[in-house]
């Protein structure tokens, strides 16, 4: 009977400790969810979700250990044009005068996939009279995503760096660009962008971020969202936008100018008027020098949440009372075998 004692225990010892290991492995998976209908595409996680508006780059986004009433952010990329002028710097409204295409009037589709690292949402329009075709990917990692970026130093060399992408609390984003022909005369491609906080609690500011002294981890620039001093949300980019041929060959990596303005593109489609600059939102434009026509550009913002703010749970988690009980059944059946 002792021998069948000890048996049984040991037996409900190892099932329980065994467990542990199945619920870790299922808690290594966050609890994510992607989600389309008509009125809107969805990437929700345990920390921010994100709501791509009548599935055009209309992108909403606030922390899911909030609600939407704290702080909801808005970064409305509404369209693309072309700077006609004599170098990179926008003068005046005048100089954007090359093709343009509001994004938000043009009809787009969307793709939900979910592989073994990440939940991935596409938006796609291919409706574009140049024959151009635009993607927006977005990535939300179910771990840590260390990606590798170029940077360009001040003396044109290059040095690959890293850039680390949070699980839960950011959403990476790709922007791509396929196909376009650049007018005669075009400095660069201009990507509008309306950034604003639609509950009207946060400051949007505008900033540079530097890199560590060891260089390991990537400049990039930011907006955040801020509230009594502490950023509660951010939108930011890498300095830099990478160029591929019809062979998906990488052949050049340029640095991409991004400036703030008190006006939007064109005032007869919507966008911002400088009289209200600074108040309700802030105009931002991302310059993508002429690199050639019938080729790929790509460059990878990130939105996110702070982190930090999300409240812990201080209760013992549940593979750890799994572990508490089955060292406290051991020890007291062994007890009573004694």
């Amino acid at each position: 009977m002792r021998k069948l004692t000890i048996a049984f225990s040991i037996t409900l010892f190892l099932i329980l400790v065994g467990s542990i290991s199945a619920v870790n492995t299922v808690a290594d998976r966050p609890d994510y969810a992607g989600e389309r209908n008509t009125e809107a595409t969805w990437i929700r996680t345990p920390q921010i979700t994100v709501k791509i508006a009548e599935n055009k780059p209309s992108i909403i986004f606030w922390d899911s250990s909030q609600n939407d009433t704290t702080g909801v952010y808005s970064i409305w990329i509404h369209s693309i044009t072309e700077l006609i002028g004599d170098d990179l710097v926008i003068d005046d409204r005048t100089e954007l005068a090359g093709q343009y295409y509001n994004l938000i009037a043009v009809n787009w589709t969307s793709a939900i996939e979910e592989t073994e690292t990440e939940l991935k949402v596409t938006l796609t329009s291919e409706e574009l009279a140049n024959g151009a075709v635009v993607k927006f990917i977005f990535h939300a990692y179910f771990a840590d995503e260390t990606i590798e970026e170029t940077q360009i130093a001040t003396d044109d060399t290059t040095t690959v760096v890293t850039h680390e992408v949070k699980a839960l609390s950011e959403i990476k984003f790709d922007i791509v660009v396929e196909n376009w022909d650049f007018t005669p005369m075009a400095q660069a491609l201009i990507l509008g962008v309306r950034i604003n906080e639609l509950q009207n609690r946060h400051t949007v500011r505008f900033n540079e971020t530097t890199a560590p002294a060891d260089g390991a981890t990537l400049n990039r620039t930011r907006v955040g969202f801020v509230s009594d001093e502490t950023e509660a949300a951010y939108f930011d980019w890498v300095p830099t936008y990478n160029v591929y041929d019809s062979d998906g060959l990488l052949t050049e990596t340029n640095n991409v100018t991004s400036t703030v303005a008190s006006y939007g593109l064109r005032e007869d489609h919507g966008a911002a008027s400088g009289e209200r600059f600074g108040v309700e939102y802030t105009n931002l434009f991302f310059l993508y020098e002429n690199y050639g026509d019938n080729m790929t550009m790509i460059h990878d913002p990130t939105i996110g949440v702070d982190d930090s703010l999300v409240a812990e749970d201080d209760a013992p988690s549940f593979e750890i009372a799994i572990a508490l009980t089955a060292m406290v059944t051991f020890a007291v059946i062994v007890r009573r075998r004694n």
